[in-house]
């Protein structure tokens, strides 16, 4: 994981200031100086440690995608196109490069053990049991 980190970072910093021969050599110094990986802190309960547990993860977003089958138009090896629906019904396609939307539909996945709340207020099942009652009665 850390010189998964390192590489990422580094190699993101030098792809931003191609021409930057400082920035450059800087890059290539911490290669050199951390060749271990830069330290990260990852607390215990959300390290992936063996394959089941990576396959549970994974599945979790395979069963729930972010975006339905359905939804998916055309895929060409080098771009996705998909539709959505405005507020007003009309349908509306999209063509994206595949990095890119995998891009967009990355930031939608929720963090490991992220707790999602879907009702809550006079919604939440809670208080609409409560309700219920007083309603009925």
């Amino acid at each position: 994981m850390r010189k998964t980190w390192q590489y990422q970072v580094l190699t993101r910093f030098k792809a931003e200031f191609p021409k930057d021969m400082a920035f450059s050599m800087l890059v290539n110094q911490l290669f050199k100086k951390y060749f271990e990986g830069f330290y990260i802190h990852m607390p215990e309960k959300s390290r992936i440690t063996n394959k089941r547990k990576i396959a549970q993860y994974v599945a979790r977003y395979i069963r729930h995608p972010a975006v339905a089958n359905t939804r998916l138009h055309k895929y060409d090896g080098k771009s996705v196109t998909f539709w959505y629906k405005d507020h007003e019904g009309n349908k509306h396609f999209v063509t994206m490069e595949v990095r890119r939307f995998i891009k967009a539909l990355i930031q939608h996945i929720p963090d490991r053990n992220f707790k999602m709340i879907r009702y809550y207020g006079a919604y939440s099942r809670k208080t609409k049991n409560k309700l219920k009652v007083v309603i009925i009665i």
